[in-house]
């Protein structure tokens, strides 16, 4: 009786955007509805659907994207292993100059 008697509000989203640009939202819509209309257009121009087409398209796409992968990790490869060929050069030449002095 005495802790249930004070009925709290719920708390409200009471968010005042700081600027809004009524402009900017028009362009927005009619640049939207423009390249909805021209891709509804490409659509309609496009060939017949050949069966398999897609398949191959996204085969070659991810053969092409692992090719780039395995490049890139040659190409680390490479930059460490003349890394440490440069050190051991220098080791060899310390270890050269060490001995005369």
């Amino acid at each position: 009786m005495f802790f249930g008697s004070k009925r709290k509000t719920t708390r409200a989203f009471n968010y005042t955007p700081v600027y809004w640009d009524k402009e900017k939202e028009e362009r927005e819509v009619r640049r939207r509805a423009t390249l909805d209309r021209l891709e509804s257009e490409d659509d309609r121009e496009k060939e017949e659907y050949v069966p398999g087409s897609y398949i191959r398209s996204s085969s070659i796409k991810r053969m092409r994207t692992a090719n780039r992968e395995n490049s890139k990790s040659r190409v680390g490869l490479y930059r460490t292993a003349i890394f440490i060929a440069l050190v051991f050069a220098v080791m060899y030449i310390m270890t050269d100059f060490f001995e005369f002095v």
